[in-house]
């Protein structure tokens, strides 16, 4: 347990906060997004849906990478990381019938 919480927003970005004091650590604005997890080694996952795109960043708020998914898979609905920090599983809203997007049901 990393005492730790991460709030997020698609337009503001995100603020960490310390579970044990209450006390806010960080405000990390390029890190937006609807949906977020958090590994176990720290790692903070934030899904952006307008621009269907998924951002890494570490607890200190550097973020270190980024992927679009644009076109390739429906919007994500829920975000999560594995306990053991190995895998990220992301579901997927339903692709549009005929619609493009690898994903989803229909």
């Amino acid at each position: 347990d990393l005492g730790v919480a991460v709030a997020t927003s698609a337009r503001a970005g995100s603020s960490f906060h310390c579970l044990i004091t209450g006390r806010f650590l960080r405000a990390v604005p390029e890190l937006r997004g609807d949906l977020v997890a958090i590994s176990p080694e720290g790692l903070v996952l934030a899904w952006e849906r307008r621009h269907h795109t998924l951002r890494l960043a570490t607890l200190n708020g550097d973020v270190v990478t980024r992927a679009s998914f644009e076109g390739s898979l429906p919007p994500f609905s829920a975000l999560l990381v594995s306990a053991d920090g190995r895998y990220v599983v992301a579901g997927t809203e339903a692709a549009p019938p005929g619609g493009g997007g690898g994903g989803g049901g229909g």
